[in-house]
């Protein structure tokens, strides 16, 4: 079976496509840049219980894992890459974390999160795809309010109200998706018409789609998050947490990023044999997105899923075993929801301002200081229930830890900045964005 991931390049699109190769069949990367050389060495131990023993029936074998170029929104190019594949994972996407969440940086947003599915929806249906799973966020349902126990009842947020565009984009996105699920295939619109009064043979050129909520991936070898966190310690920037000890959050395990995406794939694929069900979505015990298309409680397409490791947790709590791990102090000090808020909308101001001349890294953005300082958690049950998810590994950092100790991350005498310079910037930091702010 041949499966195309978009995305690829990325740290969730490359380690489920690696697990798939590992099913023994044949996966395509497509990203503009290509895997990190190190995720072949420690994929095998990130994943190793990514799927429960006997997932794969027969005997496990290596398929293929190739990468290739390719621009998400390249419709001509994703057409010709996804011939033949039976499925596609669509993990692509821009501006989920720092200074790409930021203004300057809309347009990019829209072009490969909006416009990008587009171009991956088009693609699929013209070339016969059957299933696609898309990668989705807890952002496309919380904007900032408290959110405690959440389900998939749960309304996407005005997309007006969202406090980055990042968040406003994958909304759309996902709803395109979603509205995209049982539309026929152009591919097989032909030979599926001469064979109409068969019900299986029609739905067999349907293409099946469903969506996976993350919020916060970890897990050994992630980038993104993972350093600028232990770069932020280490320079001494991170001296202070903030927000109240119960704003609780989901964080989500490589492994079971990978355990969802793969079992909700073979869910969607094993449904075409199924008439489309055109009734309202499924009763309480089966929750359903109010504003996704109609879809039936019984299968997995139609349907958004929320994915993570079923433990909440204070989000700097949970990154206390890397301190203690790395050797350095665990902040004592707790600053109020408010200030650090007001110094992120400061920084992002300021980054208007300057990011030509100076493309800095805030040390937080609004969108991140909201998704960190403010509860919001929701159940995976949907997702356990309709197809099988079973989390693993719950907030376990161990093999971050060992691998960040072996990498030579451990605190040393030199390392970090002093207490009284990382003041001193956050105070001209602040000063810049008043002046600039009284200028405008």
């Amino acid at each position: 079976m041949k499966v195309v991931v978009t995305g690829g390049g990325g740290y969730v699109g490359y380690h489920v496509g690696w697990v798939i190769a590992r099913g023994g069949h044949e996966v395509t990367l497509l990203d503009i840049a290509a895997p990190d050389p190190e995720w072949a060495t420690t994929a095998p131990e990130a994943l190793r219980d990514a799927l429960p023993d006997g997932f794969w029936p027969g005997e496990v074998k290596q398929g293929s894992l190739e990468h290739v170029e390719c621009d998400v929104t390249d419709l001509t190019s994703l057409t010709r890459l996804m011939k033949g594949a039976a499925a596609v994972i669509h993990t692509a996407s821009y501006g989920v974390s720092g200074k790409e969440q930021l203004s300057p940086h809309f347009d990019k947003q829209e072009k490969v999160n909006v416009e990008g599915t587009r171009a991956v929806l088009s693609a699929a249906l013209a070339t016969g795809v059957r299933a696609l799973v898309y990668t989705s966020t807890y952002n496309v349902v919380f904007g900032g309010k408290e959110v405690r126990a959440g389900d998939e009842s749960a309304p996407i947020y005005p997309l007006h109200a969202h406090a980055d565009h990042y968040s406003r984009t994958k909304a759309i996105a996902e709803m395109l998706v979603l509205m995209a699920n049982g539309r026929r295939n152009v591919a097989g619109a032909s030979s599926s018409s001469s064979s109409s009064e068969d019900p299986s043979a029609s739905s067999a050129t349907l293409l099946r789609t469903c969506s996976l909520r993350l919020n916060g991936v970890m897990g050994l070898g992630e980038r993104r998050h993972s350093r600028r966190v232990i770069d932020a310690f280490r320079s001494s920037l991170l001296i202070f947490t903030y927000g109240r000890k119960d704003a609780i959050v989901d964080f989500v395990g490589i492994q079971n990023v990978v355990q969802a995406h793969v079992k909700a794939m073979m869910s969607l694929l094993g449904e075409q044999t199924l008439v489309p069900c055109q009734t309202s979505p499924g009763p309480s015990s089966v929750p359903c997105d109010p504003l996704s298309p109609p879809c039936s409680p019984s299968t997995v397409s139609g349907h958004a899923f929320f994915i993570s490791d079923g433990k909440p947790v204070n989000h700097f709590e949970y990154f206390r075993p890397w301190f203690e791990g790395l050797g350095y102090d665990f902040p004592a000090m707790n600053l109020p929801f408010v200030f650090i808020l007001v110094f992120a909308y400061l920084q992002e101001f300021v980054y208007r301002g300057v990011h030509r001349v100076f493309p800095f890294t805030p040390f937080v953005t609004p969108a991140e200081a909201y998704k960190s300082g403010i509860a919001h958690y929701f159940s995976c049950k949907k997702a356990e229930a309709m197809f099988g998810y079973t989390p693993t590994r719950p907030n376990d950092q161990t093999q971050a830890v060992e691998y960040y100790v072996r990498k030579g991350f451990s605190k040393s005498k030199s390392a970090g900045l002093s207490t009284l310079f990382v003041l001193l910037m956050a105070v001209l930091c602040l000063l810049v964005g008043v002046v600039l702010f009284m200028c405008c």
